[in-house]
């Protein structure tokens, strides 16, 4: 699996990108925290994202209910176990 790394500033911390899905310009980005909840995230390439539905919160005059997603099990589509869909 192709990977880059990148150095984080202020930190000065390492992060590697897998590409999990080169045809499709899917990545994950660890970014090497001890927490999962937040050391993993999801990326796209650039030319890719206009092709993704956007959803809007909008909520100018009121509080709108927060919308809840699945969490994508990260270990899993590194390891090959489980495809991004």
């Amino acid at each position: 699996m192709p990977r880059s790394k990148m150095v984080l500033y202020q930190r000065h911390q390492t992060a590697n990108v897998f590409f999990v899905d080169w045809k499709r310009q899917i990545a994950v980005l660890d970014n090497g925290l001890e927490d999962p909840t937040f050391r993993y995230t999801l990326m796209v390439g650039a030319d890719k994202a206009r092709s993704l539905p956007i959803i809007v919160n909008d909520c100018r005059t009121e509080k709108e209910m927060e919308l809840e997603f699945d969490r994508p099990d990260f270990e899993k589509i590194l390891k090959g176990e489980e495809r991004v869909r």
